[in-house]
Order: C-alpha cells, then sequence, then structure tokens
C-alpha cells in the first residue's frame, strides 16, 4: 500500500488514501473529505495505476465523510479510463454520505451501490450514559 496525505497552499488536506496494486487489480482505500483539491492529487496516481495495467478497481469509501463534485468527478474519470480495456470499478464499502450524494447525483448505479447491504442494516452502537 502507498499511503498519500495531500496538501494544497500550504493547508492539509482531510483526506488519506492508500493503494495497493496487483496489476491489474487495484485496491483503493479512501478516508476523509473527498473533494475537488484532493481529487487532483489522488488523479496522478489512478493514471499511474491504469497505465502500469491496474484496470480492476476495488474502491473502499467507507470512511469518506464529505464528497463533492470533484471527488465524483475523480471516480468518473477512472470508471471511464479502465472500460475501455474490460475494466471496471466496484465500490465494495461507502459511507452513508457517499452514498447520498453519489445518488443525488445519479450515479448511485454506475458504482453499484445498490449491490452493497443497506447501512441502515449495520449494527450502531450506542453511549450508556
Amino acid at each position: 500500500m502507498v499511503p498519500g496525505r495531500f496538501t494544497h497552499c500550504g493547508t492539509q488536506m482531510n483526506l488519506f488514501s492508500a493503494l495497493a496494486l496487483h496489476s491489474p487489480h487495484a485496491h483503493l482505500v479512501l478516508k476523509g473529505e473527498l473533494d475537488a483539491f484532493s481529487a487532483i492529487r489522488l488523479q496522478d496516481r489512478l493514471d499511474e495505476a491504469v497505465s502500469s495495467g491496474c484496470f480492476s478497481f476495488d474502491v473502499d469509501l467507507d470512511a469518506v465523510s464529505f464528497v463533492d463534485a470533484g471527488g465524483l468527478s475523480l471516480l468518473v474519470r477512472l470508471r471511464n479510463s479502465v472500460m475501455p480495456h474490460g475494466g471496471a470499478v466496484s465500490v465494495v464499502a461507502a459511507s452513508g454520505r457517499f452514498r447520498k450524494v453519489a445518488r443525488i447525483a445519479g450515479l448511485g448505479h454506475a458504482f453499484d451501490l445498490h449491490l452493497l447491504p443497506d447501512d441502515s442494516a449495520a449494527p450502531r452502537l450506542e453511549s450508556v450514559g
């Protein structure tokens, strides 16, 4: 895994990424805020992975706390770059926030979010006062 934390204009972005490459497969884990600025930094790493022959991406977005159009665009570009090679981008886990934004943008089916377990079925921890 190659972890990455991004900076922009001297401030640290709140996105952690880990990318494991096992050509033709790759596993990407994102935690934190997937916004336009962090997407720009991550794009080069994903382009390099595709150039090295990784066309099947499993993406774990379970710990994504924020996503904007730039973050969604990053994933759409990745999907579009691997599809001509018979590849796919499979979201294997997604936070409720990511699911909501992707569905509002009309991308729920593009990322197969309907195949993920319903996060309302997950057990919830309650604090005991």
